[in-house]
């Protein structure tokens, strides 16, 4: 057996950052990636050597060979904002436009972004008569979407690069043929194509709190959580009587949300 696989990737990215008057502070990032990833497999075998050697080349019986390919690309287009005001008002937005070559090239691009603030209220004036105790105050919120391209192959137990093409693959019969008992080459369809499916995406929106007390000795972290997973790719079965056994096509029909809060306490000190 032999397999190669090649994966190459670039990344290039623009910053900007600007201070005025030591109050406003600006961040900016744009890039542009871009990823690839081409392989193949090359498999013989070959049953009764009469000699123990290593050479396919001297079995007789079930003279057998395989090969496959695959390929994709995924090109991306991202940028990045923040913005603080006295390290006290915190303020960021991501955008992203992804384009994956698993999907049909009328479905293939989406937008994908985040949005985030904070409030870091220890910062302010009111908060100086209990600083002593209470060390740092923040409130933060964050809503943000990110994509999934990888539709998976129930036939093949693995990604398909290519749901949305009628792929025609060999099929070698080498036993009971009706054209004179020779062993022939076709091809088939072994699964069904859909054009129409495209990114999974998932919803992420967190509320959340930072306190720490006691010379930050003792550190609380509470939030709140809603993830929604939306456009979920799956293969629902068809009956068996379209004949392609379990190569039902990718779909976009599936949604799941979770949701819940959760509380961190942790002290932080040194003996001795």
């Amino acid at each position: 057996d032999h397999y190669s696989a090649t994966y190459q990737t670039f990344i290039g990215t623009a910053n900007y950052s600007k201070s005025i008057n030591d109050r406003h502070n600006i961040k900016a990032l744009l890039g542009y990636s871009l990823e690839e990833n081409v392989g193949s497999d090359f498999g013989a075998s070959r049953t009764y050597l009469p000699v123990d050697l290593p050479s396919l080349a001297i079995g007789t019986d079930n003279q057998l060979n395989s090969s496959g390919s695959r390929q994709n690309a995924l090109m991306s287009f991202f940028g990045r904002v923040n913005y603080d005001f006295e390290n006290k008002y915190l303020i960021e937005g991501n955008f992203r436009r992804d384009g994956s070559s698993r999907f049909h090239p009328d479905v293939r691009w989406n937008w994908f972004g985040s949005f985030s603030a904070g409030w870091v209220f220890s910062e302010e004036s009111f908060f100086d008569e209990i600083r002593d105790f209470w060390n740092f105050g923040k409130l933060r919120f964050s809503y943000g979407t990110q994509g999934n391209d990888k539709v998976w192959s129930l036939q093949k137990g693995e990604v398909m690069d290519y749901g949305y093409l009628a792929v025609l693959e060999p099929v070698q019969v080498t036993s009971n043929n009706p054209i004179g008992n020779v062993g022939r080459v076709g091809f088939r369809q072994t699964y069904i194509p859909n054009q129409t499916v495209t990114w999974e995406s998932s919803e992420k929106l967190n509320v959340g709190m930072d306190l720490a007390f006691l010379s930050r000795r003792l550190n609380v972290t509470a939030e709140y959580f809603i993830n929604n997973t939306n456009d979920i790719l799956l293969n629902p079965p068809l009956p068996d009587v379209i004949g392609v056994g379990n190569g039902y096509p990718p779909q976009n029909v599936g949604s799941v949300q979770n949701k819940g809060w959760e509380l961190n306490l942790g002290w932080q000190d040194n003996i001795g």
